[in-house]
């Protein structure tokens, strides 16, 4: 599982959810889990859970240029508010889940 931060800003109404649709949509695609999402007005927190062959730089990549384009198109007032593309931003991370045996 990889947790990545995006920055992008999403305060108007209905963004939010286009956003988790569209993000939604990318990781079917290639095949990525997303195991916890959190939207808030310029930040999306993501946690995935993606092949390493295909790797987390892609699956980025994918989500920021699809959602930049896309609610660009859909909501206009985002072009003067938003960068031409989302921000830069992308911390990305090896999260191992463990396991406790009680003795």
């Amino acid at each position: 599982m990889v947790p990545a931060h995006i920055a992008v800003r999403c305060s108007t109404s209905g963004i939010d959810e286009r956003l988790k649709y569209l993000m939604t949509e990318v990781c079917q695609q290639f095949d990525a889990q997303i195991e916890g999402l959190e939207i808030i007005p310029d930040q999306v927190h993501l946690l995935v859970n993606v092949d390493p062959q295909f790797g987390i730089h892609r699956l980025i990549r994918h989500l920021k240029g699809r959602s930049s384009r896309i609610l660009r198109q859909e909501y206009p007032s985002l072009r003067t508010r938003m960068p031409s593309r989302l921000h830069q931003l992308v911390f990305c991370g090896n999260h191992r889940r463990r396991t406790h045996r009680g003795h």
